[in-house]
Formats: C-alpha cells, structure tokens, sequence
C-alpha cells in the first residue's frame, strides 16, 4: 500500500523511503525518446540505387499518310501538248557573173525564217499534310546498390512523364492541292533581205520578233497568304467560301476548300496523344421562305421593303430560313509510341533466359541487350548476374521509340438549318443612321449527320534519332567508389541523370524491430521499480 504526502512523493510501508511522484512516467518517456534519436542520428543503409534521365523525342515534317495503296495519295500531273516549227523560205535569186576575171554578183533574195511552239501545260498536284512531333520522357533505372561477384541481381526501368518538359506536342499541317492550265507561246520571226549589184551587195532586216508570252488561263491553289484562290486569266474569282444563288435566290450553293490544321490537346493523360480537326466542303441550301410563296397561296409577305409617308425606310424579313445538306471531312490523329532502351555493357554480362524446348533456365552471354517498355507506371525488370571479376559494371542506355501514328478521315453528310424571324432595320430621314432590330430569334444546327466513308491509315513515323543517355555504374561488393563517385552514380559526363537512395523494406523493418524492442524493455523496468523497491537506485 502507498500512502500520498505533501512532499510530492510517496510511501511503502515496507522502506520508509520517499520517491519521487512521476519518476516512472518520465523513465519511460525517456527510454522512447532515446530510441527516436538513435534511429535518427543513425543514418539508414540504402539498399537501392534510382537513376533517372530525361529525354526529348522530336521529328518534323513527316507525311500523315502512308506509300500504301490508300485513297489518298500525294501526287503530282504535269503535262503539256502542243504544236512547235521552225521553217525558213526564201524567194529571189542572186547571180554571179565573171567578167575580165572577177565575179560580180547581182539580183535580190528575201529570207523569212520562222520559230516557235504553241502548248498547254496542264499541272495538279495533292501535297499530304504533315505532323511534327514533341514527346519529352523520363526513364528511371532502379538497381542495387552493391551486388556481390558473381550474383543474380534485378535491373528495373520504367518510363514517366517528366515535370518540367511540359506535355507532348503534335502539330498537323493539312494536305493542299492546287492545280492550274497555262498557254505557253513562243514565236521569233525573221525576214531579211539582200540585193546585190556592179558596184556592191547590201543586206538589211525587215522583220525580227521575238516573243515568248505565258497566259494563265485557269488556276487554284494556295496564295502568299496562304489562301486557296481561284484565278481565271489571272484575275481572282470568288469561287470558294462565296454564295452563289440559283433560280433567282430560292437555292444557294457554297464550296469551301477544307482546312484540316489541328494541334494535340496539351492536358491529355497517358501515352497516347491525338488531335482531330474537321470542316465542310460543299453545302447547298433551299430557300424555304421562298418556297413557301410559292407552293401555298394567300401567304402573306414574309420579306419588307417600303417607304414610309414620313421618309422612313423599312427593309427586312418577317421569316427567313434555309435548310439543305452540308457535305464535310473530318480527320483524326492520334500518335501511340512505343518505348526501346538498349543496354550496352562494358564486357560480357551473363543474362538468363528460359526456353520452351528444354524447360529449364540457361546462361547466355550477351554485351548488348534490347529491352520493349510497357505503357508508363509499370517497370519492366530484367535479371543480370554480376561478373565475378570483381571490378563495377558500366552500363551505356540507348533510347528509341517506335512510333504509331494513325489517321482516320470520314466524309460525312448531314441537314444542315438556318432561320432568323422578325429582323428590320429602319433609315430615318435627315440623319445619318440605320437602327437595327432584331432578330428575335435564331438558330443554326445541324442533324442527321451520317458517314459516307472511312479511311484508316497506320503508319509508322520517321524523323526519331536513337538518343544516347549517359552511363551508369553497378558496384560489386567490396570495390572502391569510382572517381570519388558515390555508389550508382553515372558516369564521367553525365549531364541530365540524377542519382538518389531507396532503403530497402528489410531496412526498416530491422529499425522497427529494433525501436520496438528498446521502448519494451524501458516498459519492463519502469514496473519492476514501481512494485521492487529494491531496484530503485
């Protein structure tokens, strides 16, 4: 039995002795803090090495469409056919005559000569679009810190997105195609003339042309500016993105050249990165409120036009509206890479493998080693054995990428709507204004839209160089640090790679144990003082 004092402490009635009140507590508060800090202050072993290097691939200008025998090829016409001469005539005669032993010529000739050629070249040409291509990778390589000569060990990569190259990049330019009739003519003509008399010759030249014009009769194709124009006789027409009206208005028809640019959403997840883009092509249109008018009778005005007696002018429509189908493409891309890292090693390095013919593990010895990568977040893992000469392993990565890009084109028809109701604009007199009202209401949509056809093309791009990382160091057991390099590091030159530490599960489970075994021992001792009074110091 213990009985409290005053003197913030307490009895056994066996020892008169007096302790002090909480001593047990702060031994025990003691013995936990002691452990926390021997397991801080001493530092834990690395059991793994992590070895990371960043890498961009790009290529530029690549072709969206394969040399396949797909619809849509690039190609290229150019033929001419037309008529050429070159003929000489010539009329009159020079005589010569010999008189007390000299010649002398006399009489007149004309010469006329004439060249040239009269031809139509005809050209058209469809470029496919291209693509360029960013995709920024980190590789980690995870392998032990130290490995004994002669032991089985497990190299790990995996691939991920790095944080600070931002997100991959795909840029399509569109096909264009363009075409054009030109009339090339040539013509030089000639006519000289000579007379000869007793006293002398002279010669002369009457005609002497030389003409060479080219006359674009008709062409399209992109401009400076990049917009697709028509020209007839060299003079621009308003061929594309223009209206023309038909059968005084009540039908409209539009051609468009599509512009199929796109670029890669930069927020996607994954590998796999795509694009898509999409526009029309032809859209022909119906009146419908000049249909109306004229199938159903007694129907009212819908369009205004009048002046009023107090000088205002009215112009509008109670209803417009117009429906029709709306031909278009749309094209998407999407751009899936697969992964390659070559392992070079420094010398022979024994690689196990299996074989299906003699059901067990043999032993093959290999300096190169190519390795397939999974999608990101899985690690692919590959059994070495260290050589038992004792001396670090060096291995030099080598990473490809094997790109598949694929194109989807649709055509595509649907109904395409438009309609406006009660839109007016009203010209006051004496003032410089128009006032405008409405429309109240308005709409554009499209239904129905329906596939006429698909093209799928797969293709692998070109343009990615093999990207060479720096080396990294595997270390026997034993073996000094290289060039005062820590453990695992990369070699000599390494520029992008890092380096850190795992601590292995076995590590800590060991501290855990550890830690855990000293508290339960302070706990032990702190209930023998309270209830031993002859273990109390």
């Amino acid at each position: 039995m213990r009985i409290k004092t005053e003197s913030q402490g307490f009895y056994h009635r066996d020892r008169f002795r007096l302790l002090p009140l909480g001593r047990p507590k702060m031994r025990r508060q003691t013995g936990v803090l002691a452990a926390f800090l021997i397991g801080v202050a001493v530092p834990l072993p690395a059991g793994a090495v992590l070895y990371t290097q960043d890498m961009i691939f790009q290529t530029e200008n690549q072709s969206i469409w394969s040399d396949t025998d797909t619809a849509f090829r690039p190609f290229n016409f150019d033929e001419s056919w037309g008529k050429s001469w070159d003929e000489t005539s010539t009329v009159g005669r020079i005589e010569t005559a010999t008189i007390a032993g000299h010649d002398f010529e006399s009489g007149v000739s004309f010469t006329a000569a004439s060249k040239g050629k009269v031809e139509m070249k005809v050209n058209a040409f469809l470029e496919s679009g291209t693509v360029d291509i960013s995709y920024p990778r980190r590789f980690t390589f995870e392998y032990p810190e130290r490995v004994e000569p002669g032991e089985r060990f497990s190299l790990g990569i995996s691939h991920s997105r790095p944080p600070l190259f931002g997100s991959p990049r795909m840029e399509i330019d569109g096909p264009t195609a363009g075409a054009s009739v030109d009339l090339v003519t040539e013509l030089s003509a000639k006519l000289s003339g000579r007379a000869c008399a007793v006293v002398g010759c002279e010669k002369a030249t009457l005609i002497n042309i030389d003409f060479k014009p080219t006359l674009e009769l008709a062409a399209f194709g992109p401009n400076q500016q990049g917009d697709v124009q028509l020209r007839l006789l060299g003079v621009p027409a308003p061929l594309f993105g223009k209206e023309f009206n038909i059968a005084s208005g009540t039908a409209s028809l539009r051609v468009d050249l599509p512009n199929l640019d796109a670029q890669s959403n930069p927020f996607t997840t994954g590998d796999t990165i795509r694009a898509a883009a999409e526009d029309d092509v032809f859209t022909f249109l119906l009146d419908v409120d000049d249909l109306l008018l004229f199938f159903v009778p007694f129907a009212p005005p819908l369009e205004v036009d009048f002046s009023h007696y107090t000088g205002f002018q009215v112009e509008g429509a109670v209803f417009d509206a117009e429906v029709g189908p709306q031909f278009g493409i749309r094209q998407e891309f999407e751009f899936d890479p697969r992964f390659l890292v070559e392992l070079e090693f420094d010398r022979e390095v024994m690689v196990p493998f299996r074989t299906n013919i003699l059901k067990k593990e043999i032993l093959v010895p290999v300096t190169k080693l190519s390795i397939p990568l999974l999608d990101s977040g899985y690690q692919e893992m590959i059994d070495l054995v260290m050589p038992d000469d004792g001396f670090p392993l060096s291995v030099t990565p080598t990473f490809k990428i094997a790109p598949v890009f694929r194109n989807k084109t649709d055509f595509w028809v649907q109904g395409f709507f438009k309609a406006e109701a009660l839109s007016v604009s009203v010209d006051p007199p004496l003032v410089d204004t128009v006032w405008e009202v409405g429309p109240v209401w308005k709409v554009e949509d499209d239904f129905l839209r329906s596939t006429i056809f698909t093209e799928l093309d797969i293709l692998e791009l070109g343009g990615f160089e093999p990207l060479l990382g720096d080396g990294l160091v595997v270390m026997p057991t034993g073996a000094a640090f290289i060039s005062g390099e820590d453990p695992g590091a990369s070699a000599p030159g390494a520029g992008p790679g890092s380096v850190g530490m795992v601590t292995e599960p076995e590590t800590r489970t060991l501290f855990m144990i550890g830690m855990l075994l000293t508290i339960l021992i302070q706990r032990r001792r702190d209930r023998q003082t309270d209830f031993c009074p002859k273990c109390v110091s």
